[in-house]
């Protein structure tokens, strides 16, 4: 059965819907297991609740007089609204070409496994009314890596698929493309690994990837989000399946809203502390370590489109711990700034404790206990003020350094307001407000979602309804 021959995905279509829900029923049971725990508590998806996934195979299938149009092949997505209500999961056929075979998406359990994690990921890293905060360029990606590593994780507990102290085993997409992957190179390709297991891209280069490859792969948040599976099978050689199920899905628990892959390190240290009594927070800071996420590498925020990475781990706990104190001022008034926030990118995750002060009714700040180091991204931002950003090296004593900040006025906390607009008002989710919230400061420029390409397996429609148009 292909795509090419109106109508002839109608003799499979029984088999696939049933093939279908039960890969759906057969996650479904694996997430709500231990050690993974995705319960009715947490938001998972049951009929009983009038919340379970609705699968839709063949979708489109007819919509060009038996055969798929355009934006029904070669793809599959899942859309997962708040807690309450069904997401909703669409398959699509698969044409036959040079990488990939006439088939159906839904007869792939990997693609089904990768959308289904979208819901986990969508239901755990959310903001106080439910809704997914995975909206960033570095958010995105790893709602993409997850949903492979999940996938993935589940074949190799269940000998379905084999993983080996070989590199380039673990190929997400092997049966939509007869052996191969959709994906640049398989999860278990590790820092250095030859180009004839691991090839990479041009201009990433071969071997596993680094925090520093974020954006270069293509740039795409598929692409992006390689190097948070790759990183998280590390994790996974490192600590064993059970143990990373436990971590990587309670971190989600504990994830601040629109995260950094550095958000989420640390998110997993502090899973670490709660569930497993900090027994493993060296081997989790080696793992990322190894791949350009280590103590110095840094990001200012979700949606940083250019970290920073650095290979080091944490200077010893006993080194002299320095300061950084210092004023921050309307760079057009000169009057101090209260209510900004001081924060060293990697370090402020909202998890407790962290290298983040907020500065007073006369504009001061002092962050105190910093290793000593070089940070390359501090940064200064709120109160309706443009973010700004310094790389500042931290010696073991007390650093003065103040602040200029802009006030912008077209933000809403800047003074800003919508007189009128045209188009339908997705207000309280999305709208003409929220065009104006200053929520991703510095998004515009950065590069990285200027430039997409259509890549299989797409959560197309995970997102806010109306928000962002889907790929």
């Amino acid at each position: 059965m292909g795509s090419q021959t109106p109508n002839s995905w109608k003799n499979n279509r029984a088999q696939n819907a049933t093939q279908l829900f039960y890969f759906l029923g057969t996650f479904h049971d694996h997430l709500l297991a231990g050690p993974i725990g995705f319960t009715r508590t947490a938001g998972n998806f049951e009929a009983v609740d009038g919340d379970a996934v609705q699968g839709q195979s063949d979708d489109g299938a007819n919509t060009a007089n038996g055969l798929p149009g355009d934006r029904y092949t070669d793809n599959a997505n899942m859309r997962t609204p708040p807690d309450g209500t069904s997401p909703r999961m669409q398959m699509y056929l698969i044409s036959p070409g040079t990488r990939s075979v006439a088939g159906n998406s839904g007869d792939a359990s990997d693609v089904v496994y990768h959308e289904y994690t979208h819901g986990l990921s969508n239901r755990l890293v959310v903001d106080a009314n439910g809704f997914s905060t995975l909206n960033g360029a570095q958010a995105d990606a790893m709602g993409e890596g997850w949903s492979d590593w999940y996938a993935e994780d589940f074949l190799v507990d269940h000998g379905l698929e084999k993983d080996t102290a070989a590199n380039g085993e673990i190929r997400v997409g092997k049966y939509w493309t007869a052996g191969g992957t959709i994906r640049s190179q398989p999860l278990d390709c590790t820092v250095g690994t030859p180009a004839t297991a691991c090839p990479g891209t041009p201009a990433a280069g071969s071997g596993g990837y680094t925090y520093g490859d974020f954006g270069r792969l293509y740039p795409e948040v598929h692409d992006d989000g390689e190097i948070w599976a790759q990183t998280l099978w590390d994790l996974r050689k490192a600590v064993g399946s059970a143990k990373a199920e436990s971590l990587i899905t309670r971190a989600m628990e504990l994830s601040p809203e629109t995260p950094s892959f550095l958000d989420e390190r640390n998110s997993i240290l502090q899973a670490d502390l709660v569930v497993n009594g900090g027994k493993l927070q060296k081997t989790i800071l080696q793992v990322f370590a190894g791949r350009g996420m280590g103590y110095f590498a840094a990001a200012t925020d979700g949606d940083d489109g250019t970290p920073v990475e650095d290979f080091s781990m944490p200077p010893a706990a006993n080194s002299p711990r320095g300061t950084l104190t210092g004023t921050v001022r309307d760079q057009d008034t000169g009057a101090p700034a209260a209510g900004i926030t001081v924060a060293f990118g990697g370090h402020a995750s909202g998890l407790g404790g962290g290298l983040v002060a907020t500065t007073a009714a006369d504009g001061t700040y002092t962050i105190s206990g910093i290793l000593p180091g070089t940070y390359p991204k501090v940064v200064a931002r709120g109160g309706g003020y443009d973010q700004t950003e310094k790389t500042l090296s931290v010696p073991s004593h007390t650093l003065t350094q103040d602040w200029t900040i802009r006030r912008d006025w077209a933000a809403a906390s800047g003074g800003g307001s919508v007189a009128s607009f045209t188009g339908p008002d997705f207000s309280p989710v999305c709208g003409p407000g929220n065009m104006i919230d200053h929520a991703h400061p510095g998004d515009t420029g950065r590069g990285h979602r200027q430039r997409r390409r259509v890549h299989p397996v797409h959560d197309a429609d995970h997102t806010r309804p109306g928000c962002r148009a889907a790929l």
